[in-house]
């Protein structure tokens, strides 16, 4: 478990930060998809599709439904073990059957594994994916993608009040008394490869 010692203590838990982050980015990516709901979708384009994922909108295996919402625009959610996740995939030249295409976008995890401190994790992931993605016209489609992740993982920092000490060599230092739970920002690559059906 890692420790981090501080001055001051939080003025807002660390469930509450992550659920902050979680809404906010949610907000924004319905806010973007209600704009574009009226872009025009080629009707034989399949809309809706299911697939199976190794990371991306999950922290481990997961699947997750996707609604194109434009020829541009893809909203994804996803539940995983244990994790739940939504995202957007942008297509700046526009989705086609049957050709690989570019992509970027904006993914958020939230996962929970229990307080176990072995295996135990609890946190969120801010993932922005660049990649590319095949829609094939029999309605089964792959893509991959990777990019920076922000991952904001449950930790325990130290805090006061403090009690004067010295260390071996008789340097006086403020020792810490109590610890709460915070939140440990960190940056790491991510990545996502999927396997999915149309319908």
């Amino acid at each position: 478990m890692k420790y981090k010692i501080i001055n001051l203590q939080p003025t807002l838990s660390p469930m509450k930060k992550v659920k902050i982050v979680l809404i906010f980015t949610l907000t924004a990516i319905s806010s973007l998809l209600y704009s574009q709901e009226t872009n025009q979708i080629t009707q034989s384009l399949k809309k809706n599709a299911i697939s199976f994922n190794l990371l991306g909108t999950t922290p481990f295996l997961g699947a997750t439904y996707e609604r194109i919402v434009s020829k541009k625009f893809v909203y994804e959610v996803g539940l995983g073990i244990p994790s739940i996740g939504a995202g957007i995939k942008i297509f700046p030249k526009g989705i086609v059957e049957d050709k690989l295409k570019f992509h970027f976008g904006l993914s958020t995890v939230y996962f929970y594994s229990g307080d176990n401190d072995f295996i135990g994790a609890q946190g969120s992931i801010i993932y922005f994916p660049i990649g590319w993605t095949n829609y094939l016209k029999s309605g089964k489609f792959f893509g991959f993608d990777l990019g920076p992740a922000i991952l904001m993982q449950k930790t325990i920092c130290l805090g006061g009040p403090y009690v004067p000490g010295t260390l071996p060599d008789g340097t006086p230092i403020s020792i810490p008394t109590s610890e709460y739970n915070c939140i440990e920002p960190s940056l790491a690559p991510y990545f996502n490869i999927k396997i999915g059906k149309r319908f």
